[in-house]
């Protein structure tokens, strides 16, 4: 087989023996031509079997090693990763100029061994890129906390149905003194003869506490729903301790129980109200009578 003059010294195989060759080193001083000094023959160098079978293991493990190392290095020359040359960083492996001291990437300092942490700058980026579509985001979050900023701050049913119940009975009170002033009082015997006799100011207290009875009931029970929904028994104790245990577990849970806090302090001051004008002008036992 033809070799060129570079292969000189080192071992093949034959194409058609399969045999490891020894390609011989060109002579020079006999002036022969490079192609026919680095022809050799295959029947010249065929050697025995055996000598080729006396070649050591070792060459190849080391031609299996050289491959696999190859094919490692091809997959690594694909995934991007390939050696670096001149100085990096030991913290983060960022590539540095020759003779920086401090790492701008993470910060470390190549002379003290130590981190400088600074301040963590979060600046605050648009989730989309179309103007419209963020500007409509933007107004979805804004009228919903407005929404949800009016629902806590509106009154709750229950207040208002208290009141109402009180305007309801004032009303009517207010048209029995009425009936009783200017029109025909009725006979002293029956409860609209009664009613008539109280004085005004024992209708407008008895009225007040009726109206702070409603709305300190729907507070409670306010309470002990929110009760109920944290733990059974807490629950039962605001049920069955009213006011005692309610109106403190309420505090304690003010973001939730807000309305019906502030429902039992003004159903309070009302109650006072009403019982301080029941009492100067008369007394409960004669409104009770009148009913």
């Amino acid at each position: 087989m033809a070799v060129p003059d570079t292969a000189a010294g080192k071992q093949g195989k034959c194409p058609k023996c399969q045999n490891v060759v020894r390609v011989p080193t060109p002579k020079s001083a006999t002036g022969t031509s490079p192609a026919a000094g680095a022809s050799v023959s295959a029947a010249s160098t065929k050697k025995p079997a055996s000598s080729a079978s006396s070649k050591p293991v070792a060459k190849k493990t080391q031609a299996a090693s050289g491959s696999l190392a190859s094919g490692i290095g091809s997959l690594l020359d694909d995934a991007g990763l390939v050696r670096k040359s001149g100085p990096t960083c030991p913290s983060c492996g960022v590539d540095l100029k020759p003779g920086v001291v401090l790492c701008v990437h993470c910060g470390y300092n190549l002379e003290t061994k130590q981190s400088m942490k600074g301040y963590d700058a979060k600046v605050e980026r648009p989730e989309f890129e179309n103007e419209t579509l963020q500007m409509a985001v933007d107004n979805m979050r804004r009228d919903k906390m407005v929404e949800s900023r009016r629902e806590k701050a509106a009154m709750p049913w229950w207040v208002l149905v208290s009141f109402l119940i009180g305007a309801i009975v004032l009303c009517g009170a207010g048209v029995v003194l009425i009936d009783a002033n200017f029109g025909e009082p009725a006979p002293p015997e029956t409860r609209m003869g009664r009613l008539q006799q109280l004085p005004v100011l024992v209708i407008l207290g008895g009225t007040a506490c009726l109206t702070a009875a409603v709305l300190s009931l729907f507070a409670h029970l306010s309470i002990c729903a929110f009760g109920f929904e944290k733990k059974l028994w807490q629950g039962v104790a605001c049920f069955f301790i009213p006011f005692l245990y309610s109106l403190p577990y309420g505090i304690m849970n003010w973001s939730e129980n807000k309305a019906p806090v502030k429902g039992l302090m003004v159903a309070a001051g009302v109650a006072g109200a009403g019982i301080f004008m029941v009492m100067y002008a008369g007394s409960f036992r004669m409104l009770w009578d009148a009913l």
